[in-house]
């Protein structure tokens, strides 16, 4: 996710954090050594550590973040899967019950798909904001493999590729629009049914 800010962005926080660390050393009397290595301490701790665990980062009270950086799409979703493919005979499939497992961290978002009968991560995921309509949007390649034993509708692999998106205004549910290498693709509509734990506790 830290590929929404700005690098100037990010330089201006690793500046200010320092400089107030700096400060208030100062004011204690630190002698100039023990400053520099309570900067590089504090900086490494707030901006790797807890920069890892994204929960915290979206429920860090009074400060000042975009929409994006408050929400924490990390959980279980359960929705509906409508595929575009139509059989020998022009029919088209039956909605496919999914579940999603999305994991989300400062430094990246994974989401992996499951049904009766396949699985599939995600790959290469590219966050986006679009600020006018207060949406997430993900752009990211997948590959399914089959639970079960193979058959001519359930092939070994397929690879695709989808946008998920997440309007900030109800982040409990996210829309898939999807494609493969069948060329037909589809709709995943899902919503949250539980919560990543440690974003409970915090």
């Amino acid at each position: 996710m830290h590929q929404l800010l700005a690098r100037k962005t990010k330089i201006w926080i690793i500046v200010g954090l320092a400089a107030a660390i700096t400060w208030a050393a100062n004011q204690l009397g630190w002698p100039p050594l023990g400053t520099a290595a309570l900067v590089g301490f504090v900086d490494f701790v707030v901006l790797v550590l807890l920069g890892q665990t994204w929960p915290i980062v979206t429920w860090v009270p009074w400060v000042p973040r975009p929409g994006w950086a408050k929400t924490n799409l990390s959980g279980i979703w359960t929705g509906t899967l409508i595929s575009n493919y139509r059989d020998v005979v022009d029919n088209p499939l039956q909605p496919i019950d999914v579940e999603m497992r999305v994991r989300q961290s400062w430094q990246e978002i994974s989401f992996t798909l499951r049904s009766n009968s396949m699985s599939g991560p995600s790959h290469t995921v590219i966050p986006s904001f679009d600020v006018q309509n207060q949406e997430l949007i993900f752009r990211y390649f997948y590959t399914t493999e089959p639970l079960n034993a193979q058959v001519a509708s359930n092939p070994p692999q397929r690879i695709g590729a989808a946008i998920a998106k997440v309007d900030l205004a109800d982040p409990n549910a996210i829309s898939i629009n999807y494609t493969n290498e069948r060329g037909t693709g589809g709709d995943i509509l899902l919503t949250r049914t539980r919560r990543k734990r440690l974003q409970r506790r915090a």
